[in-house]
């Protein structure tokens, strides 16, 4: 069964830089503590505005909303935190999606394009050999030349390094913040 209670809300430092992503629910939580505000998007302009205002507001047809015995509660999509003003920037996750953004869809033995069904995820010292699942040890590989080479070492099969894998440098929260919901109160904090 589907909860508003569940989606997604955007947490802003107290600078209104994007931090996370946290639940409806945990935004109720903060709003109740007093340890966050939420921001009324409304025509344009943005309000921090405090629980007891909040639970004032009018549902619209456009928002999410938790219905109580007496009330419809407007769920918020924006929260901005009280205290809290840290940013803290970390290394984008191996994934396949960043491996391919960072190695521009190429094959590092042959410098090839490669086509979704083409890639692969090769570790330059092979697993078995105690190689580990880490940036300075992964690129993209042409499945064929990946599957070829197992764990046999580069220069039985004349393969060399096109570039050195390397780790990307830290970015901000709102680098991987994905507004799924496609959220408009979203979009102003958000890198797209």
């Amino acid at each position: 069964m589907y909860s508003v209670l569940k989606n997604d809300v955007l947490k802003l430092n107290k600078n209104w830089q994007a931090i996370g992503v946290i639940s409806v629910r945990e935004a109720i939580d903060m709003l109740f503590s007093g340890s966050a505000t939420a921001l009324d998007c409304d025509q344009g302009s943005m309000t921090p505005t405090k629980l007891d205002d909040w639970l004032k507001l009018s549902v619209r047809d456009q928002d999410d909303f938790i219905q109580t015995v007496r009330y419809k509660i407007r769920a918020p999509r924006v929260v901005i935190t009280v205290r809290y003003d840290k940013l803290i920037v970390r290394l984008p996750k191996l994934t396949l999606k960043n491996l391919r953004k960072r190695d521009k869809d190429t094959c590092i033995y042959s410098g090839k394009k490669l086509k979704d069904n083409e890639m692969s995820i090769e570790h330059i010292i092979p697993q078995s050999k105690g190689g580990k699942t880490v940036w300075e040890n992964v690129a993209l590989a042409d499945r064929s030349i990946n599957s070829r080479r197992s764990n046999k070492p580069l220069e039985d099969l004349g393969l060399k390094l096109r570039f050195k894998p390397f780790a990307p440098k830290p970015a901000l929260p709102s680098e991987f913040i994905e507004n799924k919901e496609r959220y408009p109160e979203w979009e102003m904090f958000l890198k797209v």
